[in-house]
């Protein structure tokens, strides 16, 4: 009493605060489906409704059917879940059934069945693919499509050890059931627990591996704090003799010019140095495009870029449009720093030979 059919598609059905929380449940964001546990959940409700008449209702059926369709890859993938996938399959399947002249829904359903074969090995099914055959996958896969494409499960032998008491419930289930009704009914039940326990499992698996990589990435960690320790050394064990590197070099310099003059040729006004001021290209990393950015900002001679301080980098990024980031990634001040101060050899050291690259 009191049931009604509002959608007029002679399929009374349950309205009202349960579709709009169904509604809701199905969001607009198609990724959300991505879920194995939603999917199986938005499967079965496809089955359920299907159940009442053989249609499917505005209210739950049609949404559900949509947003299996949306999660299905060109592959015909619906679920990474091999368990999901032949679910969703047996869905599709059965919406076929009921909507013969829909085409789609019809290749969908192909794609989806013949995604969930391919997957198949000589002993069985994978609890995913690429993974090793699982049993209990196995003896889904085999039941489902047992009851749609009997001739897929031939050649694959029945899964050794015992089923769990989920599945041999099952399937005395629909050994005793009359009706459609309570074939999906008690599918939708116990396989329902099953797949989601198995869900658990895996889910178990990868959160193992994820430790395992989180390990791997700690260890890679403390290497890499190593290194850039080791490294700080070096360079403070480097930095006196490349200073005094400069200093022979600025001598030589200095003797040459005297050795000019006093042999009649024009005195040099000042000490010789090995880069121009002026030009930005001279640092590692700066292109005639990138060089061109940084003089529209202002910036023209090298010991600007050495006066910078933390400051000023972000200021001065913001405006590097395309190039933005390159200060730091190519580390502008510290080789402005470098140049400006003479420490030449230092800088060769770590950024390689003066001039342009």
């Amino acid at each position: 009493p009191g049931i009604q059919d509002p959608d007029g598609d002679g399929n009374p059905n349950v309205n009202g605060a349960r579709e709009r929380d169904f509604k809701m449940n199905l969001g607009a964001d198609a990724k959300s489906w991505d879920s194995s546990a939603r999917l199986l959940d938005t499967a079965f409700r496809v089955l359920a409704d299907l159940a009442d008449d053989g249609k499917l209702s505005k209210a739950e059926g049609k949404p559900a059917l949509a947003a299996l369709l949306a999660a299905q890859q060109p592959s015909g993938a619906i679920a990474l879940d091999v368990g999901v996938q032949a679910v969703a399959t047996w869905a599709l399947a059965e919406a076929a059934i009921g909507d013969p002249s829909d085409a789609k829904l019809a290749q969908a359903k192909t794609k989806a069945l013949d995604y969930l074969v391919g997957l198949a090995k000589p002993k069985g099914w994978p609890a995913w693919p690429g993974g090793h055959v699982d049993a209990e996958t196995t003896r889904w896969a085999r039941l489902v499509l047992s009851k749609i494409q009997p001739a897929a499960v031939v050649s694959i032998p029945v899964p050794a050890g015992e089923p769990t008491a989920n599945y041999t419930q099952l399937t005395a289930s629909l050994a005793a059931a009359k009706t459609i009704a309570i074939v999906a009914l008690v599918f939708g039940i116990v396989i329902g627990l099953a797949l989601r326990g198995g869900l658990k499992r895996r889910v178990a698996i990868l959160s193992e591996r994820n430790d395992g990589l989180s390990r791997e990435r700690d260890t890679a960690n403390t290497e890499r704090d190593r290194l850039v320790t080791e490294l700080k050394a070096r360079d403070a064990q480097i930095r006196p003799l490349a200073d005094e590197v400069d200093k022979l070099r600025r001598d030589a310099a200095r003797a040459q010019t005297r050795s000019g003059v006093n042999n009649g040729a024009t005195a040099i006004p000042q000490e010789n140095s090995p880069i121009d001021p002026l030009d930005l290209g001279q640092l590692k990393g700066v292109g005639a495009k990138f060089a061109e950015k940084l003089k529209a900002a202002g910036i023209t001679r090298i010991d600007q870029i050495a006066g910078w301080s933390g400051a000023d980098v972000p200021v001065i990024d913001a405006q590097m449009g395309e190039f933005r980031g390159r200060i730091e990634a190519d580390r502008l001040v510290e080789q402005a720093v470098l140049l400006t101060q003479g420490r030449y050899t230092e800088y060769e050291t770590l950024f390689g030979k003066l001039g342009r690259a």
